[in-house]
């Protein structure tokens, strides 16, 4: 070897040293968690995956399910997916490599939906919010600057404490069921309501 490759051979190896310390710190265990490639993904990919998965699990539990059409133009997107007679939108989050929280964005309070799922992915587990939009604190979480459009950041601790985390069909099943009981109630305490 000659001196030349061995500065090299010495400084690689102090690389990747701290790469290795480092990832023990911040990562999380994303490098080896089975969910790993979806932080890669690109935002509307990562959210397309999301709207997919809650297809696939309302499906796989007996619900009739109707999909957003994508060809329709953007701008009359009102929704993500619609079942059981309401329209609902469909949030997906990977957990910070630094801390650990999960960050939704593009909140619109002005669309045309009935209750948000907030799908929270951490590298070892799988936390689903069932939100009506009625429950949201539009006051409380924070909106963009000259936008419509709101950020919410969940912690993990709080989806651990308020046992968000879902393991199987029947955990998703019976939180989408409380979730449409309380928009039907909603509902039925305000009567009909015009959208927007």
């Amino acid at each position: 070897m000659t001196q030349d490759e061995e500065i090299r051979s010495l400084l690689l190896r102090e690389i990747e040293n701290a790469r290795a310390k480092q990832r023990e710190r911040d990562d999380h265990g994303w490098d080896i968690s089975p969910y790993r490639d979806l932080k890669i993904l690109q935002i509307d990919s990562r959210g397309l995956v999301g709207e997919n998965f809650v297809v696939a699990a309302l499906a796989a539990v007996g619900k009739e399910v109707k999909h957003y059409d994508r060809t329709d133009r953007e701008q009359e997107k009102q929704w993500d997916i619609f079942c059981d007679g309401i329209r609902l939108e469909v949030k997906i989050a990977t957990m910070g490599r630094v801390s650990p929280t999960f960050q939704h964005e593009n909140l619109d309070k002005n669309r045309a939906f009935d209750g948000i799922i907030f799908i929270d992915v951490a590298p070892e587990a799988v936390y689903v919010s069932f939100v009506p939009k009625f429950l949201v604190p539009w006051s409380k979480i924070h909106r963009r600057k000259d936008s419509t459009y709101y950020k919410w950041d969940f912690r993990r601790a709080d989806l651990e404490e308020n046992g968000r985390r879902v393991e199987t069909l029947e955990d998703f099943r019976r939180g989408y069921e409380a979730m449409l009981a309380e928009i039907r109630r909603h509902r039925e305490e305000r009567g009909p309501v015009e959208d927007r």
